[in-house]
């Protein structure tokens, strides 16, 4: 029930011992989640050559929206590229409805931001998603 996460700058350094980190992670049964695409360095070859599990984009996308309409072409293309990799595809940043019914249509399986709801203590976080119709795992 726990997941890993890696920020994308982190892999331009002792690339060596972060790869050989993150396979043994995963034989230990974690699942690697990169953090942060899209905010620095991005390169495509290491989505490739790494076994990451979720693709986070960069909240910078989604700013990005409004007022670079080629965002709209390359944020599909990542999403889509993602899912063909068997990577699930999630965004960060999500503020508003339109930004969410967007994400939709490109297929992100995954979202996150205050559209949802903003940060919390656990017991209102909890209520939150009880209220909502959500419910907890067991654990």
């Amino acid at each position: 029930m726990l997941d890993l996460e890696i920020t994308e700058s982190v892999l331009n350094d002792n690339v060596g011992y972060i790869k050989r980190e993150c396979d043994r992670m995963i034989k230990l049964g974690y699942h690697i989640w990169l953090d942060d695409f899209g905010s620095g360095y991005s390169s495509l070859n290491t989505i490739a050559e790494y076994e990451f599990h979720v693709l986070k984009l960069d909240l910078v996308f989604l700013k990005n929206l409004k007022h670079n309409p080629k965002t709209r072409t390359l944020m599909t293309y990542i999403i889509n590229g993602a899912k063909e990799m068997g990577l699930s595809p999630l965004c960060e940043g999500v503020e508003t409805a339109e930004q969410y019914e967007f994400l939709k249509t490109t297929g992100c399986e995954r979202a996150q931001g205050f559209y949802f709801g903003k940060a919390m203590p656990m017991n209102e976080t909890r209520e939150f998603t009880r209220a909502k119709g959500m419910f907890w795992e067991k654990s």
